[in-house]
């Protein structure tokens, strides 16, 4: 197993504000320009991880927005997330894929994956054998996968997982409090290996976190905005 930073938990007070002021926004902008930020993070692999955290938490303003500018708010809010998440290693790369009505994943956030990777995997249909994310959701249950190339769950996807040099994936659902598949909360490697307890308690946080945004998104109905907007994109 490589050696990785030690694990803490410091910044979830931060992660977990950003659901409550993203969903809260008002003005600053429409979702075009909040998509603009998000697409220049995903282009940046090496920026300040810390930047979309602290521009998130700065507004907490009541008020009312428009649907369009709560759903890019919830993108962004799990965004910064997953660059939240990714503090605490750079050997590992995080991403949040949502499930759709129809039971297809839907790429929301990811932004240190390889593009070519992401395309693949969006509108893939959830089920058994669907890499480590399809048959997490297909089972509700986390799914760790030590050895892309070596194991069954990732027959269809191996070449693209392979190629764009990821070889170690490990999926954890994002349940809703009444136990619903939200989407799920994955962390890749780029080499073989097994989750040890610290990481195991890493991933179930993390999905937690993104189940509470997206909660709090669905009292507004922004979150099944997203699933639509990402499903028809």
């Amino acid at each position: 197993m490589h050696p990785h930073s030690p694990t803490t938990f410091s910044v979830w007070p931060v992660a977990c504000n950003l659901s409550a002021a993203h969903v809260r926004r008002a003005g600053g902008g429409d979702a075009g320009s909040a998509a603009g930020r998000g697409d220049e993070e995903r282009s940046t692999d090496n920026q300040d991880t810390g930047s979309a955290a602290d521009g998130a938490a700065m507004t907490s303003d009541e008020g009312r927005i428009d649907g369009a500018g709560l759903v890019a708010n919830v993108r962004y809010a799990l965004d910064a997330l997953v660059q939240l998440t990714e503090r605490h290693s750079r050997e590992f790369r995080a991403s949040v894929l949502l499930v759709s009505a129809d039971g297809r994943l839907l790429d929301c956030a990811g932004p240190r994956l390889p593009l070519e990777y992401r395309r693949a995997i969006h509108g893939q249909k959830v089920g058994e054998g669907a890499g480590s994310c399809g048959t997490a959701a297909f089972r509700g249950e986390r799914v760790i996968v030590g050895d892309i190339a070596r194991d069954p769950l990732w027959a269809d996807f191996r070449d693209i997982a392979l190629a764009n040099g990821l070889r170690a994936c490990w999926s954890q659902p994002i349940r809703s409090s009444t136990g619903e598949v939200l989407g799920t909360f994955a962390l890749y490697y780029d080499a073989p290996r097994l989750p040890d307890a610290e990481e195991i308690r890493l991933i179930e946080t993390a999905a937690a976190r993104a189940a509470v945004m997206l909660e709090q998104a669905r009292r507004g109905a922004s979150a099944e905005a997203l699933v639509e907007e990402l499903r028809s994109g």
